[in-house]
């Protein structure tokens, strides 16, 4: 099994974001390997989690649905004012968005900031 760790801080960049998952869960599903992902959002990256936009919140439905984990800083989002209730279904909250992402390596997932 493959384990990544998608990093993005910067909220222009999500839908590269989006289709370099999209291109490794293929990969791998081609090669029948699991892929273990996870997204790490912080900065103002956390933003668009708690917004309305119809096509982004598919596009988080659909990496959910295939098992990709989608995080939030707990610090970005209290610094951008925005509450939990607030994010879009199935988006998860780290304590602090860096503390997530050196865990994950310790943990053996491949950093990936697209």
């Amino acid at each position: 099994m493959i384990k990544a760790v998608f990093h993005i801080d910067d909220a222009e960049r999500w839908q590269m974001v989006f289709k370099n998952v999209e291109n490794l869960l293929a990969y791998y599903a081609d090669k029948s390997e699991l892929a273990q992902i996870e997204i790490v959002s912080n900065g103002n990256a956390v933003v668009p989690l708690a917004q309305k936009d119809v096509a982004f919140s598919a596009a988080v439905e659909t990496l959910t649905q295939k098992d990709v984990l989608v995080c939030a800083c707990a610090n970005a989002l209290r610094g951008w004012e925005i509450s939990a209730k607030n994010l879009l279904p199935n988006v998860n909250i780290v304590p602090a968005g860096v503390v997530e992402l050196v865990e994950k390596q310790r943990d053996g997932y491949a950093y990936i900031k697209p």
